[in-house]
Protein backbone atom coordinates (compact mmCIF):
# COMPACT_ATOMS: atom_id res chain seq x y z
CA UNK A 1 0.00 0.00 0.00
CA UNK A 2 1.17 3.61 -1.12
CA UNK A 3 2.31 5.84 1.81
CA UNK A 4 -0.43 8.44 1.72
CA UNK A 5 -0.23 11.99 3.87
CA UNK A 6 -4.22 11.88 4.45
CA UNK A 7 -4.41 8.56 5.66
CA UNK A 8 -1.99 8.85 7.85
CA UNK A 9 -3.36 11.85 9.25
CA UNK A 10 -5.73 10.41 9.99
CA UNK A 11 -4.68 7.48 11.93
CA UNK A 12 -2.85 9.93 13.84
CA UNK A 13 -5.57 11.63 15.02
CA UNK A 14 -7.51 8.54 15.63
CA UNK A 15 -4.66 7.72 18.06
CA UNK A 16 -4.22 10.75 19.73
CA UNK A 17 -7.94 11.17 20.37
CA UNK A 18 -8.18 7.76 21.68
CA UNK A 19 -4.96 8.26 23.91
CA UNK A 20 -6.67 11.79 25.28
CA UNK A 21 -9.76 9.57 26.50
CA UNK A 22 -8.20 6.72 28.44
CA UNK A 23 -5.84 9.59 29.59
CA UNK A 24 -9.31 11.31 30.81
CA UNK A 25 -10.64 7.90 32.36
CA UNK A 26 -7.43 7.19 33.78
CA UNK A 27 -7.37 10.48 35.64
CA UNK A 28 -11.09 11.04 37.53
CA UNK A 29 -11.31 10.28 40.34
CA UNK A 30 -13.85 7.38 40.93
CA UNK A 31 -13.60 7.15 44.43
CA UNK A 32 -15.10 10.77 44.81
CA UNK A 33 -17.78 11.56 47.31
CA UNK A 34 -19.45 12.36 43.95
CA UNK A 35 -18.71 9.57 42.21
CA UNK A 36 -19.50 7.21 45.16
CA UNK A 37 -23.09 9.04 45.36
CA UNK A 38 -24.13 8.25 42.05
CA UNK A 39 -22.97 4.70 41.79
CA UNK A 40 -24.71 4.56 45.20
CA UNK A 41 -27.56 5.99 43.37
CA UNK A 42 -27.91 4.09 40.81
CA UNK A 43 -27.83 0.52 42.94
CA UNK A 44 -30.83 2.04 44.89
CA UNK A 45 -32.62 3.41 42.05
CA UNK A 46 -31.61 0.19 40.27
CA UNK A 47 -33.34 -1.91 43.25
CA UNK A 48 -36.86 -0.25 43.49
CA UNK A 49 -37.26 -0.66 39.59
CA UNK A 50 -36.60 -4.53 39.89
CA UNK A 51 -38.87 -4.84 42.83
CA UNK A 52 -41.50 -3.25 40.84
CA UNK A 53 -42.21 -0.10 43.18
CA UNK A 54 -44.31 2.26 41.86
CA UNK A 55 -41.95 5.77 41.63
CA UNK A 56 -38.99 3.96 41.83
CA UNK A 57 -37.01 6.61 40.09
CA UNK A 58 -38.46 9.89 41.96
CA UNK A 59 -37.83 7.93 45.21
CA UNK A 60 -34.44 6.80 44.15
CA UNK A 61 -33.85 10.53 43.60
CA UNK A 62 -35.17 11.46 46.65
CA UNK A 63 -33.26 8.68 48.99
CA UNK A 64 -29.90 9.80 47.01
CA UNK A 65 -30.03 13.80 47.46
CA UNK A 66 -31.00 12.64 50.98
CA UNK A 67 -27.76 10.85 51.50
CA UNK A 68 -25.84 13.64 49.62
CA UNK A 69 -26.07 15.40 52.31
CA UNK A 70 -24.27 13.86 54.91
CA UNK A 71 -21.75 12.87 52.60
CA UNK A 72 -21.21 16.40 51.83
CA UNK A 73 -21.90 16.69 48.43
CA UNK A 74 -25.04 19.10 49.05
CA UNK A 75 -24.10 22.06 50.83
CA UNK A 76 -27.17 23.92 52.43
CA UNK A 77 -25.59 26.68 54.00
CA UNK A 78 -26.52 28.44 50.16
CA UNK A 79 -30.15 27.76 50.53
CA UNK A 80 -32.43 30.62 51.59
Amino acid sequence: MPYNVATESVQRWRVQREFKWWNCSVSCQLHSPGALLAVIGLIITVFLLLKKVRGAILIGIVITTLLAIPMGVVDLSKVS
